[in-house]
């Protein structure tokens, strides 16, 4: 009996071969870096892969996962993908260009300071390296480098100087990253400087996809929503009522993302704001600060402008300067999936060198039940900081984070900023109710608009969790009734020739996808934009 899979990859190829064919390079090459060793999201991301090689007429090239299995180069093989190279090829490639200066690079590094700061010519890769390590580690900091900590980065620089190669030596037009962290991050970092624009920060939950087309683009982050949507969604009425509604399923514990489950998990205790500003010595004119923690591991420099090392120093840095005001009561929340990187108790040592009894660390409640209590919030940059001001809570960031940029978020400029911030956080209003209506604008510009039924587009309907495993029969059963239908494919290509021609940096649900315009996005809102929100696309 043909199993599902089989029938899959046989089927996949006959659906992308004539395809495949007709993709030449009348405009250049297209560098795809998937980074995944999923099948299932592997299939999704190339399918959109192709879809985009499609629309731009470029030749596809991917780069496959170091450690990819036989079962995931067979899918690449599928697609009739012409050129495909290895990421252990790459490296090797690079350490072979330039040996001499990676060995000096083995002999300089000797810790994490030092490779957080390093960069290459115009290229920061340190950073991107250090997170690599944090994460492959689960470690919460890089002090003094082992030597064979200090191997592995020279393998990572290897990885640089053969990708740098590989990007100078070909014509390529475009590229597509799943993500711009970690390893991923260096050829993000390249792109960049050699001003190739990109399509970056996959999210294949709800579908999201960012757009690099020029330098200053690839200073914002990845998830920036568009200028000009969110001032065209402001002003129409029938937002704040869907912005609420897409609040209100967030922060139920209901929606399928393992962050939101435990954050928002009807198993924790929710007690009433006045019993937890008693709780947490919130009286006498004193003011509620609540720190959310990061998972220290994950990727601290994925938002621009960060003013730390990483995650561990932010957290220390600002306890100790908010434990010295006297004029707040400070609280930090533990971030709710510490077991799924393994960080159980990772907090307390870290904030152990301030002192016992300065700080109070809270592990057990909901985060919902801070709406009310808290009279500012402090974070790197996390997804608290779009939550919090939907309740009027304010915010202080130590990063770009993609909401960074709206008036209600204070986000200092530099690390003496930051410290004069904390110093009179006790003086910060709560937000009015303008401020107010436009968090919850951006809210849901972010969370809903930002987001494409990726069903809808013949990518099936797996999530893409940590600690969810997919249903791979399920999918591969999905993708045989795709094609046989083939209907999913050819929205996903209209999406994305919308999406190239609209001017704007973000896929969307959705499109207006009969009456195509070009030139400034500015320009072309009203045409472009889904302005009533839960209307379908057609």
């Amino acid at each position: 009996m043909i199993s599902l899979f089989s029938s899959y990859l046989r089927t996949n190829r006959e659906f992308f071969k004539p395809r495949s064919a007709r993709m030449g390079c009348e405009s250049g090459s297209l560098y795809v870096d998937i980074a995944t060793n999923d099948k299932v999201a592997l299939n999704a991301m190339l399918r959109l892969a192709m879809a985009v090689a499609e629309t731009k007429k470029l030749r596809p090239m991917v780069m496959a996962t170091r450690y990819g299995t036989l079962q995931e180069r067979r899918i690449i093989r599928s697609f009739a993908i012409p050129c495909v190279v290895s990421t252990f090829g790459t490296m090797i490639a690079g350490g072979l260009s330039n040996p001499v200066g990676i060995w000096r690079y083995f002999r300089r590094i000797r810790a994490g300071s030092t490779l957080a700061m390093l960069r290459i010519g115009l290229h920061p890769v340190g950073k991107h390296i250090y997170d690599h390590l944090l994460r492959r580690h689960g470690l919460p900091r890089l002090g003094v480098l082992s030597t064979g900590v200090r191997f592995e980065i020279a393998a990572e620089l290897a990885y640089y100087f053969g990708v740098k190669r590989l990007l100078d030596r070909k014509q390529f037009s475009f590229a597509i990253l799943s993500d711009n962290t970690y390893r991923q991050g260096i050829t993000f970092e390249i792109l960049k400087e050699s001003r190739i624009p990109s399509l970056c920060a996959i999210d294949l939950n709800g579908m999201a996809a960012h757009l690099y087309r020029n330098r200053q683009d690839y200073d914002d982050h990845c998830r920036t929503p568009d200028a000009a949507i969110v001032r065209a969604l402001d002003a129409d009425p029938a937002v704040q009522a869907a912005a609420r509604r897409s609040l209100d399923a967030r922060i139920s514990g209901r929606e399928m993302q393992h962050d939101l489950i435990r954050a928002y998990s009807v198993a924790k205790r929710t007690p009433e704001a006045e019993e937890l500003r008693r709780e947490f010595g919130a009286c006498d004119g004193k003011k509620l600060v609540l720190v959310m923690a990061h998972i220290f591991q994950d990727a601290p420099h994925a938002y621009p402008g960060t003013l730390f090392r990483d995650y561990s120093q932010w957290l220390v840095e600002t306890c100790r300067r908010l434990a010295n005001n006297p004029n707040v009561a400070l609280v930090v929340k533990e971030h709710p999936s510490i077991e799924l990187y393994g960080e159980e108790g990772t907090i307390d040592a870290v904030l152990s060198e301030l002192g016992p009894g300065r700080i109070r660390i809270v592990k057990d409640l909901n985060t919902r039940s801070f709406f009310e209590s808290a009279d500012v919030v402090v974070t790197c940059g996390g997804t608290c900081g779009m939550e919090f001001p939907c309740f009027g809570v304010p915010v202080v960031v130590a990063a770009r984070p993609p909401y960074s940029g709206f008036s209600y978020i204070t986000h200092p400029a530099t690390r003496e900023e930051y410290y004069e911030a904390l110093d009179v956080i006790h003086k910060i209003p709560r937000l009015s109710v303008e401020q107010i209506h436009l968090a919850r604008t951006v809210f849901y510009v972010l969370q809903t608009v930002q987001k494409v039924d990726k069903n809808s587009l013949g990518l099936g309907t797996q999530g893409f969790s940590l600690g969810q495993v997919p249903d791979e029969d399920k999918a591969w059963g999905e993708m045989l009734h795709e094609m046989a239908e083939g209907n999913g494919y050819s929205r996903l290509l209209a999406y994305i020739t919308a999406f190239f021609e609209s001017g704007f940096l973000n896929l969307m649900e959705c499109f207006h996808l009969t009456t195509p315009t070009h030139g400034d996005a500015n320009a072309n809102v009203s045409t472009w934009l889904l302005l009533a929100p839960g209307t379908q696309c057609k």
